[in-house]
């Protein structure tokens, strides 16, 4: 496929990858979606093939066997295990502005009981209602 009308502009597409793996589903199917994703499927599929590669669970690919579900499970928790990003190391700093993180949940819980939030719930419903 030549999306560049250079001569050396052409570039492999797997048809499958479009009809199958990447098709567009839905009310919002068209040929407009469709031209727009087009281009991207690509790099869709390198994106994926990287993921697996760095991770090694999924080596179902493209092969016509089952996945071995257990085995690939305790892989992902050896991944987890060796990164150890969920361990909590105290004293550890966000250098960059982007890498703080806010407490959501904490500011969420400040927010509902701070500005009345709660109160003007609880008003907006707890009124007479009629009998029939």
């Amino acid at each position: 496929m030549n999306l560049t009308g250079c001569h050396n502009g052409f570039f492999p597409i797997n048809i499958r990858d479009i009809k199958v793996t990447h098709q567009v589903q839905g009310p919002s199917a068209s040929w407009d979606l469709m031209k727009r994703i087009s281009p991207a499927i690509p790099t869709l599929v390198r994106v994926r093939k990287h993921m697996e590669r760095q991770i090694h669970t999924l080596r179902h690919g493209s092969f016509n066997t089952d996945p071995a579900k257990t085995k690939d499970i305790e892989r992902l928790e050896g991944v987890y295990r060796t990164s150890e990003i969920h361990v909590q190391q105290d004293g550890r700093r966000a250098r960059a502005k982007a890498d703080h993180v806010e407490d959501v949940v904490s500011l969420g819980a400040a927010h509902l009981f701070s500005r009345k939030t709660m109160q003007r719930w609880w008003e907006h419903r707890n009124f007479a209602r009629s009998r029939l």
